[in-house]
C-alpha cells in the first residue's frame, strides 16, 4: 500500500480515557495501527502490550568512513547480542525480558551508516537509564566486513554507553504504553504513523 508524504508523519494519538493496553481497550488510533501492522504479518504476540511491562527503546546511529564500495559491504549488527542480553537478564533477574531489534545500514560515498534500535519490555519501571545504557553497550558490537574478506572485519565498533539514545515512556504515555510499542514496530516495518 503506497502512502503519501502526508500519511508518513508521526502523529501522537489523543490521551485515551482508559489504559490503552490490550486490543480490546485500545483507542481507535492504536487499533488502526495494530491492524496495519498485522497486515504486514507482524505477529500479534509481538504487538500486544503485556500488562505490567514497561517498554524502553535504545537507539544508536553510527557513521563509519571506511572508503568501501557499497556493493562490497556486509554489516553484522550484533544480532547475537540480543540472545546474550536475554539470557543475562533471565540469569540475573529470574524473569524473561522480551527484546526486539530493528537495524538497517547503507553505504554511500565510502561512508557506512548504521542504525540500530532495541525494544525491551521490562517487567519493572525503569527510572534511571545510565546503568541500562552500560548494559546494552557491554553486549552490542557492530562489525563491517568487505564481502571478499568475511572472516576479518574492516571495522568493529562497540558504541559507548553515552552514545545510546534511550526512550523511556513519560508520565503522559504511561496510560498509553501500547502506543510506545506500536510506534516502534511502525518504524521497524518502515511504515509511518498516520490518521
Amino acid at each position: 500500500m503506497a502512502m503519501t508524504k502526508m500519511q508518513m508523519q508521526v502523529v501522537d494519538p489523543p490521551t485515551p480515557s482508559k489504559p490503552c493496553t490490550t486490543y480490546e481497550t485500545m483507542c481507535s488510533h492504536c487499533k488502526f495501527h495494530y491492524v496495519q501492522l498485522r497486515h504486514l504479518a507482524v505477529l500479534p504476540e509481538d504487538l500486544t502490550y503485556t500488562r505490567g511491562t514497561f517498554p524502553v527503546i535504545f537507539t544508536i546511529h553510527v557513521k563509519l568512513d571506511l572508503g568501501l564500495d557499497e556493493k562490497l559491504v556486509h554489516v553484522d549488527h550484533g544480532e547475537s547480542a540480543v540472545q546474550t542480553m536475554r539470557a543475562k537478564l533471565l540469569e540475573t533477574y529470574f524473569v524473561a525480558v522480551p527484546i526486539y531489534s530493528h537495524y538497517s545500514s547503507r553505504t554511500e560515498n565510502g561512508t557506512t551508516h548504521v542504525h540500530q534500535s532495541l525494544l525491551f519490555d521490562f517487567p519493572w519501571r525503569v527510572n534511571g537509564t545510565k546503568a541500562w545504557r552500560a548494559f546494552v553497550a557491554r553486549y552490542v558490537s557492530i562489525a563491517v566486513f568487505e564481502k571478499r574478506h568475511t572472516f576479518r572485519p574492516k571495522a568493529r565498533v562497540m558504541p559507548a554507553p553515552e552514545e545510546w539514545e534511550v526512550t523511556v515512556p513519560g508520565a503522559q504515555e504511561e496510560g498509553h504504553l501500547c502506543w510506545v510499542r506500536l510506534r516502534w514496530f511502525l518504524e521497524r516495518e518502515g511504515v509511518g504513523a498516520f490518521i
